[in-house]
């Protein structure tokens, strides 16, 4: 059995590629004039945990056990909440409108605040899974066919 190896490097790259890629489909949405939807965030999310997986196997010529896939499935969830948090905050703080969101937030039950919480972290830590697990033995297997590793 592949001893665990320290996997704060691939949590690094998540988290770069994550809030680049969240920013870069932000951007295309508003200059196309596109509503953002939770689609562009899962595109962002799949695409980090890619590149990370991707850099995982380049470096260990195998996928992440077990241990390593959950670490790094929890600290990528936790990094995508930051993410999402540091960007409301920047949109905040730029736009002035922190009066008006949190007006909504106020005027809508917790119930259905963290109603959504849940909902939400369950998507994101469904999408990490597979991105860690599934999607990673698909990218190892077309690694080796390439002559990749």
């Amino acid at each position: 059995m592949e001893e665990n190896v320290t996997i704060s490097k691939y949590v690094i790259w998540f988290t770069v590629v994550n809030l680049s890629l969240t920013i870069c489909i932000s951007i295309a949405l508003i200059l196309l004039e596109i509503d953002s939807s939770t689609s562009a965030t899962i595109a962002a999310l799949v695409g980090a945990a890619m590149v990370a997986g991707s850099k995982f196997i380049q470096d260990h010529k195998r996928v992440p056990n077990r241990s390593e896939k959950t670490k790094l499935v929890w600290l990528s969830y936790l990094t995508t909440w930051l993410v999402s948090l540091l960007l409301l905050g920047g949109f905040v703080l730029a736009t002035n409108e922190g009066s008006q969101l949190l007006e909504v937030m106020t005027s809508v039950s917790m119930g259905i605040i963290v109603g959504v919480f849940v909902f939400f972290s369950i998507v994101i830590l469904g999408t990490l899974s597979l991105s860690y697990g599934f999607l990673a033995r698909k990218q190892l297997e077309g690694m080796k066919r390439k002559g990749a590793i």
